[in-house]
């Protein structure tokens, strides 16, 4: 149809096609680009007094091919090394990995580049720090002392601090692996990855060690993408190979961890992958680690207990019938003890559960959806039942905890939800112990008549 580019419409003039402009890249699309990594560094102004020397520090932005890249300048007190570990394993994170072969280090001037671990909206931003000594001045203020990070497990009292041994490099006990996955054709707009997000701060803030593992899925991954994805295509760096697959998710104090492993998996890729992350952590999370439409089964050869998180809607004290009465419909209810209750409720929450097939280890119940509160007497001989019948409740968390976006890891001090912190603790107490079907069962149950 080449002609008819050219041809004329009715002796008029020659036909062209439309072309439409590119818009221009607004401000809000070159900060976004790399967002995050913009608020890492402003949420965190005290990092930088803590390493020894500093006395001074810029932070710059200009623009790339790829977004907005950023430029910290840091001064120290003259006769203090530019070089410095800690403040590479402070800086690096779950989207951040030092590039080491871009790392320049000089007796007056050290640089050293973070990347993205991969294009992840809002990271895609490339930081440099560049580090010199100041020249000697009356005006500088007095030299700083180096101060512990708690991050990195460095003690209060030593001079001069040091990273602690690595708890990623030293061979450990091995962990336990949970298997967490919810029952299918299931409404519950809570996953079990919202579970074990809460659960495994609240676990890493008590002093373990926690990997979480889930699946991303590609066919997925466009409808999380915001709308600052425009930006032209980036020519930046490849992200350096780590040796450690997971990523860590949260800064925890001390030697304690929480990080995370997200990518499309197969089975054997999963099994090598939780036999090398048992050697490194106390809890191992399985959250929608596979592709799934129909409840998966239980993975024997790479977990060591299922669990299925669900929704609560509480112990039905009563059941609604209909009978005739004088010609006409009449309803009446008839009054439940808590065994059939507790029955009741197994069968309409894991109905679509194959429990002849899948070894349930226990369940994990997301309360809120009836807030009617029951005797502790009803609610404990329910709970005895339903652990009678192989279905025992290890933890009921509320679904406002869930369904916030911040974990306990994210609370200050007198913002700490003691309440699921405790409940957290006695979940992990429960799993440990070798009678799953002989502790104490939670008694927070909520009643429900029909």
């Amino acid at each position: 149809m080449d002609a008819q580019h050219t041809a004329s419409r009715g002796g008029g003039r020659p036909f062209r096609r439309s072309v439409k402009k590119s818009a221009p890249i607004t401000a809000a699309q070159r900060f976004g680009t790399s967002r995050y990594l913009a608020s890492a560094l402003l949420r965190r102004p005290g990092l930088w007094e803590r390493l020894a020397g500093h006395q001074f520090l810029a932070i710059t932005s200009h623009e790339s091919d790829h977004g907005l890249d950023w430029h910290a300048q840091r001064a120290l007190a003259p006769g203090h090394p530019v070089h410095d570990d800690r403040l590479a394993d402070v800086l690096a994170g779950p989207d951040l990995i030092m590039d080491e072969r871009t790392h320049e280090c000089l007796p007056t001037a050290c640089s050293m580049r973070f990347i993205p671990r991969s294009n992840n909206e809002g990271w895609d931003g490339i930081l440099t720090v560049t580090t010199t000594c100041a020249e000697s001045d009356t005006s500088i203020p007095s030299v700083r002392r180096a101060r512990h990070f708690a991050v990195l497990g460095e003690s209060q009292t030593v001079d001069n601090p040091r990273i602690a041994n690595s708890h990623l490099s030293l061979p450990r006990v091995k962990g336990r692996v949970l298997q967490l996955d919810g029952p299918p054709v299931s409404r519950y707009p809570y996953t079990p990855w919202h579970f074990a997000r809460h659960l495994g701060a609240a676990w890493a803030l008590q002093g373990d060690r926690v990997l979480i593992i889930r699946s991303v899925f590609s066919t997925m991954a466009g409808w999380s993408r915001d709308p600052f994805s425009a930006w032209p295509s980036a020519n930046r760096p490849a992200a350096p190979a780590v040796h450690a697959p997971w990523q860590r998710m949260r800064l925890v104090p001390g030697s304690r961890a929480l990080y995370v492993y997200g990518a499309a998996h197969g089975l054997d890729a999963l099994r090598d992958l939780v036999s090398r992350a048992r050697d490194h952590f106390d809890w191992v999370i399985l959250a929608d680690s596979i592709d799934h439409h129909m409840c998966p089964a239980f993975l024997d050869d790479i977990a060591d207990d299922y669990l299925l998180v669900t929704g609560d809607s509480g112990y039905r004290t009563s059941l609604s019938v209909s009978h005739p009465r004088h010609g006409a419909s009449a309803k009446g209810g008839i009054p439940l003890t808590p065994s059939e209750a507790a029955v009741l409720w197994r069968e309409q929450t894991l109905h679509f559960v194959p429990l002849d097939r899948i070894p349930v280890a226990g369940l994990l119940v997301v309360t809120g959806l009836n807030d009617t509160k029951l005797p502790d007497a009803f609610a404990a001989e329910a709970d005895h039942t339903l652990a009678r019948l192989g279905t025992p409740i290890l933890g009921r968390i509320h679904s406002n905890v869930i369904a916030d976006r911040c974990t306990v890891l994210d609370q200050t001090p007198d913002q700490t939800d003691r309440a699921f912190i405790a409940e957290a603790a006695a979940v992990a107490a429960r799993l440990k112990d070798t009678d799953c079907f002989s502790f104490l069962m939670p008694t927070s149950a909520t009643a429900h008549s029909v």
